[in-house]
């Protein structure tokens, strides 16, 4: 990963843990942050009464080493996410950090739409 992404990572990021089928655990500094579309059929539905933000996904910004299709869940701030997708950012030829989206285990739409 660019040295300068790592920096980023580790000034700015959360500590978030990718638990794998086979139980192992890693820990790594990420952005773990509520995503929202923001679209015009939505908009009025973005802020809900009294500041509470609607469930949705998270937004998932981390190392470039970490495979989140292979990560049965992610723990965040005692909670659970599943991992819904995630892509590698290269920039001449080099994995600068990987991005995803998660929901909250219990509260998902459909199935897990990763692929390995």
């Amino acid at each position: 990963m660019n040295a300068a992404v790592q920096r980023l990572l580790e000034k700015w990021g959360s500590d978030v843990t990718d638990v794998y089928p086979d139980g192992t655990r890693r820990t790594v500094r990420a952005v773990f942050v509520p995503s929202h579309s923001v679209s015009w059929q939505n908009m009025r539905r973005v802020v809900r009464d009294h500041g509470e933000i609607p469930t949705g996904q998270m937004f998932y910004a981390g190392p470039a080493d970490v495979d989140l299709t292979a990560a049965d869940r992610l723990e965040f701030d005692g909670g659970s996410y599943l991992p819904r997708r995630w892509e590698r950012i290269l920039l001449a030829g080099e994995a600068l950090y990987g991005w995803g989206l998660a929901t909250p285990l219990g509260e998902e739409p459909c199935e897990n739409l990763l692929t390995p």
